[in-house]
């Protein structure tokens, strides 16, 4: 059963989905940072893209580029805990996917925190992950959010709304 809040999905962990239970949303020591459209930048300087003057983000033309990322900035020490992610999905066989990775490291690795994608969303959504925990190292690593809007190319009935990382400290 897919939870609609985090409160849900900490219940679900609760009854045995898993071994640990976020604190629920609300408490006194969440904490968030969100990015917008206009925090990512596309993965081409010829991307055609648009953030439609309100910070959302989507492609202004089907096929090119269809990556983008934003970087994510965090306290060290803090304890991730969900990514959030707002959109609109209205295309009927293509998703937007989005990722948190962690690069890490003098021969920088990469790892996949969290991936949510707009699967089954019709229209506006949110949908979210859990990233179980995940204490931030600022020190050895960096954190950013990485989107794809369709698979082959571009889609354009794809949009952005906001991500936003909650996080304990």
């Amino acid at each position: 059963m897919l939870a609609a809040t985090h409160a849900e999905a900490a219940g679900q962990r609760a009854a045995g989905a898993a071994t640990t239970s976020p604190r629920p949303q609300g408490t006194s020591v969440d904490q968030y940072a969100n990015l917008t459209g206009d925090d990512f930048h596309m993965a081409a300087s010829t991307a055609a893209y648009t953030t439609f003057g309100n910070s959302s983000l989507a492609c202004s033309a089907s096929g090119g580029v269809r990556i983008a990322s934003a970087t994510l900035h965090v306290p060290d020490g803090a304890s991730l805990d969900w990514l959030d992610v707002f959109g609109n999905d209205g295309a009927a066989s293509d998703d937007l996917k989005v990722w948190l990775y962690k690069t890490c490291g003098f021969s920088p690795s990469n790892s996949a925190l969290a991936e949510v994608v707009s699967s089954g969303a019709t229209g506006d959504f949110f949908k979210f992950a859990s990233i179980a925990g995940h204490r931030v190292d600022n020190e050895q690593c960096t954190y950013s959010i990485n989107l794809m809007l369709g698979e082959g190319t571009c889609n354009t009935s794809l949009k952005l709304y906001k991500i936003r990382v909650l996080y304990t400290k």
